[in-house]
């Protein structure tokens, strides 16, 4: 771990150790020691400043997260899997801290992913104190925002468990059925899992208090300090003439101004700073004293207001204190914040696969603005989106670009296959960066150098690529220089960065980039097709279902037109071979083709 954080050599290594944490942790939900291993590469990963890690964020994150809101952790439900959840809430927040400022949008969609694993109640607690500490994690601001209003509604659904754990059954209790004893072993659980949920929300609460507090007491100081340090500068100064240190002339005559200078250092007399800096006015202000000492830092700012959130936290804080102790009486519960999942309400999320979220989310902006329910997107490989929906992610819409990924999907029963529609098909380029004139092959040979492409272990413009170079005899050679991708887009960062010399991506990619441009297109006939194909899951919202109506209409199909997508071409009659490609094949490609 201590080489992963600190070796300047691993980026090419980068989608190999992502992909492999991503394949361990799906296949090692009941190895807690296994996990805590593949977190700590996870943090080490992301500390490490000589590594661009960033491009994996989105393949990270999610089994991150996963290690936090999973149902089980571990193969004994009473052993100490609170531990790892909270150390995944720890690598979470500091991965949040680094990219923030980078990643604007990494944040809100945690916090959001989190807020509704808190918020369902037909989660596990176990699920609910994973986004609970993620959520705190976070820091005070988000506890104050997100887990304070929905505080009321939440300890509705957690007190009835709050009660003791029931007693062991006896040992020669003959005439308990085998029924019985589970259902008295799951009691048990649950309500040790309800208690730890409680305890967490208090620490939460806790922290929320504490900053607030500390903020009220940091704001008293800053508002004292003037008058402290002027009281420090009138004893280190005394008017000539005076009563000398701590003499209460002043307090006796009243505040004024002395124009007289102070010895030693030419300033004016401090008698009048109390009383001018109480009323934020006066000749201390306008002094060039007062000046000299602004400029070198001894003047604190201003005093202000305390916040008027403070009421609201010290509030909630004393209604979580009554309703844990079934004391709370009947008004403070009716004022204290209203919450629920409201704030999830009249929203949706999206799967897309990473070559079709511009276009997707152009689509969503447009449905928004005409007053439509708002579409989240989740942007990845297909390969990733399908893993992160057979592990319950909350996705209602899948659009995918193979159908394979989908077709694996159909067979678990995990979306609707009455909902499924084919948007479009891509187009494979050889593409690198400078003018499209530079270089550009014309005998079907591949430029040298390494090239950047999706893995071909798992993403799909991987596997088309790899056909691609198969079906021209050039694979065996170019496989060693490649440099995998997670998904599209991460490729075509890579060729845009200049980090690899060339790349093959979707024509639909590079259209919209100024930095990459065509050398040539690979031939259609050499890989399977590129065909967009999108289903919604069963039970998604008319909303969700409403939007990939949207996204299959004419609405959509502009769109995805505008974005380099050519229409879906329409399928054979039972029984008749379907033809050949409709699009025209370069020359280069058919001479490479018959080589």
């Amino acid at each position: 771990l201590e080489s992963l954080a600190t070796d300047s050599g691993l980026h090419q290594l980068l989608p190999y150790f992502t992909q492999f944490v991503q394949d361990e942790v799906a296949t090692s939900l009941r190895n807690m020691p296994r996990l805590k291993a593949l977190v700590g590469t996870i943090e080490a990963l992301c500390s490490n400043p000589e590594i661009h890690v960033e491009l994996y964020l989105h393949q990270l994150m999610p089994t991150l997260i996963t290690c936090m809101v999973a149902k089980r952790l571990s193969a004994d439900p009473t052993d100490d899997h609170w531990t790892l959840r909270r150390y995944s809430a720890e690598v979470m927040s500091g991965i949040c801290a680094r990219f923030g400022k980078d990643y604007p949008t990494i944040q809100p969609r945690i916090t959001r992913t989190l807020l509704r694993a808190m918020l369902d109640p037909r989660k596990p607690f176990s699920t609910h104190f994973g986004a609970i500490a993620g959520l705190a994690a976070l820091g005070p601001r988000v506890t104050r925002l997100l887990i304070v209003p929905n505080l009321k509604a939440y300890l509705e659904v957690l007190e009835p468990h709050l009660v003791e754990a029931p007693e062991p059954l006896p040992p020669d209790g003959g005439a308990v059925t085998e029924a019985e004893t589970r259902e008295h072993a799951k009691r048990r659980v649950t309500s040790s899992e309800a208690r730890r949920v409680h305890d967490a929300l208090k620490e939460a609460i806790g922290a929320c208090l504490h900053a607030a507090l500390a903020a009220k007491q940091r704001e008293e100081r800053e508002r004292k300090e003037p008058e402290r340090r002027a009281e420090l500068m009138r004893k280190e100064y005394p008017e000539p003439g005076g009563a000398g240190k701590g003499r209460p002339a002043a307090a006796a005559t009243g505040p004024r101004h002395c124009n007289r200078i102070a010895p030693r250092r030419g300033r004016r007399s401090w008698d009048c700073a109390p009383a001018c800096l109480d009323r934020g006015r006066g000749p201390w202000r306008r002094s060039p004293g007062a000046q000299t000492l602004s400029s070198r830092g001894m003047l604190p700012p201003a005093p202000r207001p305390s916040p008027p959130l403070l009421r609201r936290v010290l509030t909630a804080a004393l209604v979580l204190a009554g309703v844990a102790c079934g004391g709370g009486s009947d008004g403070a519960s009716e004022s204290a914040p209203r919450g629920g999942a409201a704030g999830a309400a009249g929203t949706f999320t999206v799967a897309v696969a990473a070559s079709l979220a511009p276009a997707v989310e152009a689509l969503a902006e447009r449905s928004a603005a005409a007053g439509a329910p708002r579409a989240r997107l989740a942007v990845g490989a297909s390969s990733t989106l399908v893993r992160q929906l057979e592990l319950g992610a909350p996705y209602e819409v899948l659009v995918s670009a193979d159908e394979r990924w989908l077709d694996r999907l159909a067979d678990a029963s995990l979306v609707d296959p009455a909902s499924r529609v084919t948007l479009g098909r891509g187009r494979l380029v050889v593409a690198a960066r400078g003018e499209a004139a530079q270089g550009e092959a014309t005998d079907g040979t591949l430029p040298g150098g390494r090239w950047a492409c999706g893995d071909p272990a798992h993403v799909p413009l991987g596997r088309y690529a790899r056909a691609a170079l198969a079906g021209r005899g050039q694979w065996d050679e170019a496989a060693a220089r490649l440099v995998p991708a997670a998904d599209a887009r991460a490729a075509l960062r890579l060729v845009e960065r200049g980090e690899v010399d060339w790349g093959i991506l979707y024509r639909s990619d590079v259209d919209r980039s100024e930095a990459v441009h065509v050398r040539c297109e690979l031939d259609a006939a050499l890989h399977p097709e590129i065909r967009y194909v999108a289903a919604a899951v069963p039970g998604a919202s008319d909303a969700a279902r409403g939007f990939l109506r949207a996204l299959a209409g004419p609405e959509g199909a502009a769109v995805l037109a505008d974005h380099g997508l050519d229409p879906p071409r329409q399928r054979p009659a039972e029984g008749q071979a379907e033809g050949p490609a409709e699009r025209p094949l370069a020359a280069r490609d058919r001479e490479g083709a018959a080589r």
